[in-house]
């Protein structure tokens, strides 16, 4: 029988996992829209996070600080294909998400479905994940993303197209959808 606490559970590349070992550690990524800390177990990413977020989690950077090491090197990896309009997968790194909710483990894989250069509103993305009345509920749990631009919640606009709230602020927002666009 598992622990009380414990969620494990396999979705398209992705583990949704509530416990992780203590062998935590960060590491600070230059990208072309400002620094980013990255957050991994020796098998998972964890969280990123631009350093100048508000909701940045203080455990990252009270964790050893690596280099170019595991995870962290595939994050790296990852993020420069990225900025280089390249396009990787999502499904291709190993994800955790901790201490998530249920709806915010479903509102966050649906985020990964959303295709690079496309965006979604809030109450479309509710109903993607069969919970049509429940926009505001998704949107919260989209601004509680830990993991920006590797869940791409950047995606998520407003009902009228707008730009909604993120939590690396509205110009990082607009300067990923313009990388996103086809040439």
């Amino acid at each position: 029988m598992k622990p009380p606490n414990t969620l494990n559970q396999q979705h398209a590349g992705t583990r949704f996992l509530m416990n992780h070992p203590n062998s935590l550690s960060h590491s600070i990524i230059q990208t072309p829209l400002g620094e980013m800390v990255i957050w991994a177990s020796s098998q998972h990413l964890i969280g990123a996070w631009f350093t100048d977020q508000h909701n940045l989690n203080p455990q990252a950077l009270h964790s050893p600080l690596v280099s170019g090491q595991g995870v962290h090197r595939e994050a790296d990896l990852w993020l420069k294909n990225y900025f280089a309009k390249r396009a990787p997968n999502p499904n291709d790194l190993p994800l955790q998400i901790d201490q998530a909710t249920p709806l915010q483990r479903i509102t966050w894989q649906a985020l990964k479905d959303i295709p690079s250069g496309e965006k979604i509103s809030y109450s479309e993305l509710a109903l993607k994940i069969g919970r049509p009345k429940c926009a505001r509920a998704v949107a919260s749990a989209v601004a509680k993303n830990p993991l920006l631009i590797f869940l791409p919640c950047h995606r998520v606009v407003g009902s009228d197209g707008t730009l909604r709230g993120y939590s690396a602020g509205l110009h990082r927002k607009q300067s990923l959808l313009s990388i996103e666009l086809k040439d």
